[in-house]
């Protein structure tokens, strides 16, 4: 089945929009094409001008969150879908979905240049109350594209088994003892590159705080959405 999924370009208006590939369309890289002309693949992201977004959503179900102790916890609920899509009947549990973000190795960031056109890179990072902390050079392409637009979409995965999370990069600065914490998760995540000295943290980091986040293990049956806001 060919998919593809658009998040409008101005989130003001606070949707999550579905457009259907043009009449015709097959699966593969010329399915769907952006106003840039670039072409987008069935079931990727497709990032146009302000745009952040990949995936299947509607505005029509408002937030449904309960407080955790320090991080808002959210409730999953159903993404409006076509019915061409199926009816997935399950839901999957934040902890879950958390789980897998924490223990993820690589984590695709999308960005977006100042003309508009989109960027992606992989990323090391660290998933920590709530939160994706990553860094890299201030001279790379990505970080200039989130000094001057910080809505961002990253996602794990491999196509099958899915998170996708929408949110904004915001540069913090950690107390020591977070510092500490995040060379320790660093360390132990990725060994190979030895022990960050927690310093580096202290400076500043990049972290992304989730505003929504689409995931399942099977689209059909558990498709579920996370509202932050």
């Amino acid at each position: 089945m060919c998919r593809a999924y658009f998040f409008p370009p101005d989130d003001t208006a606070g949707s999550l929009n579905f457009e259907p590939p043009p009449s015709g369309a097959g699966c593969g890289p010329s399915a769907t094409t952006e106003a840039n002309g670039e072409a987008v693949g069935c079931g990727s992201m497709s990032i146009g001008g302000v745009g952040t977004s990949a995936g299947c959503d509607d505005a029509t179900l408002g937030p449904a969150t309960r407080e955790g102790t320090s991080v808002t916890e959210p409730m999953g609920e159903k993404p409006q879908i076509p019915p061409e899509y199926g009816n997935p009947s399950q839901r999957l549990a934040w902890a879950e979905v958390e789980r897998k973000l924490e223990a993820a190795s690589v984590y695709w960031i999308a960005s977006t240049r100042p003309d508009g056109r989109p960027h992606v890179i992989p990323r090391d990072g660290t998933w920590l109350d709530g939160g994706l902390y990553f860094g890299g050079s201030p001279e790379t392409v990505h970080h200039r594209n989130i000094t001057l637009n910080p809505e961002v979409v990253m996602h794990i995965g491999d196509g099958q088994e899915v998170v996708i999370v929408e949110g904004a990069v915001e540069i913090e600065k950690p107390t020591e003892e977070m510092a500490k914490r995040l060379s320790d998760e660093s360390f132990a995540k990725y060994s190979q590159y030895g022990r960050p000295d927690p310093s580096m943290y202290v400076e500043g980091v990049s972290v992304l705080r989730p505003r929504r986040v689409l995931a399942w293990t099977s689209f059909t049956e558990n498709a579920t959405r996370f509202r932050f806001e």
